[in-house]
Parts: structure tokens; sequence; C-alpha cells
């Protein structure tokens, strides 16, 4: 009797639960108290939000022959650097965010900039993402093999074919060198 509807009712109500928690979200209702979006907060909550990669950009900057230096700041994650026979650097950007589903996520992702900044005969190029979520990147950069190149806290680094080569606040990760015709420094 009695024990029997107990045990059905808990079985109703681990039921009803788990599908609340694994349903996909509810359409938004605006302002409005709803139970589903209550749900899709704790959905998110527990599941945490997930990684999405955007389409890599590709960005160009001139650099003429006042141009000595490149400088690359902000990055956050591997980067490639060659140096080839060119007259501009040309950096193709690729950016994954997390994001509450993939179309937020590319979104957020597509907010990352590199800003960039000349002094003298330095090229600075700073990577710039937006306050929310969290992202990383992957840079693949062609330069003029003529330019030193100057890196601020990189992980993962492969560098060929430029003049010289400084690195500082190494992160983590591995480095790989070759073909630098001047100096190279830094610590690893």
């Amino acid at each position: 009797g009695r024990r029997e509807l107990w045990i059905v009712l808990a079985f109703v109500a681990v039921g009803t639960v788990a599908f609340q928690l694994s349903a996909p979200p509810a359409p938004d209702t605006g302002n409005r108290f709803s139970f589903g979006r209550v749900m899709n907060e704790l959905r998110r909550e527990v599941r945490g939000n997930q990684s999405y990669v955007a389409p890599a950009r590709t960005l160009t900057f001139p650099a003429g022959d006042a141009i000595t230096d490149i400088r690359i700041l902000g990055a956050a994650g591997p980067i490639t650097i060659t140096g080839s026979a060119r007259a501009d650097v040309e950096v193709a950007l690729t950016v994954s965010s997390t994001g509450e589903s993939e179309a937020a996520a590319i979104a957020i992702a597509n907010k990352t900039e590199i800003v960039e900044d000349r002094v003298g005969g330095t090229l600075t190029l700073q990577v710039k993402f937006p306050d929310e979520e969290r992202q990383t990147s992957r840079l693949v950069v062609q330069v003029p093999a003529r330019l030193g190149v100057r890196l601020d806290g990189p992980r993962d680094v492969t560098i060929a074919g430029v003049r010289t080569v400084e690195l500082a606040n190494v992160a983590r990760g591995t480095t790989e060198i070759s073909n630098v015709s001047g100096a190279v420094t830094g610590e690893q």
C-alpha cells in the first residue's frame, strides 16, 4: 500500500529532476520568473560552459623599412613565427572561448582584437581578449626575415628564419628556435 506509493512518488520525483537537468534549454521568457529559466541556470552551473573554437581570422600589418623589431604581447596559447622575404606582417589568429552555447562562445571569441602600436622601430602587436568568459589563442605569424622578435610571456613557441629572438617571462611549454641569424636571448 503506502510503501509502494512512496516508492512510485520517489521514482517520479527523481525522473523529473533528471529530465530537467538533461533537457535542452527552454526558450527565453524575458524578465518573468519561470521554472525553465531556473533549471537553465542550474544546468549551466552544474555542467559549466563548453569551449568552442571560432574560425581563424587573418590580419595584416605593414612593416616598412623603419620597422626593425616586432614584439608580441598577451597571447594565451601557442605561437609560431616564421620569417620570409615579405614586406608585411601577417597574423592568423584562432581563438577558442567558453560560452553558454556554441554561437555565444564564438561571438565572444570574435571580440578578441590585436592592437597595433608603433614606437620607434618596434611594431608591437598585443592580443586583447574580452572580459567575459575565458579565451585561449593560437597565433601563426609570418614576418619579414630582417626583423628581430621579442615575445613576452609566451608558451609553446616555434620561431624560424628571423634576425634575432628575445624571450621574456617565458610561461611553460616547449620552445623551438631555428635559423636565427643574430642573437637569441631570454630564459626557458
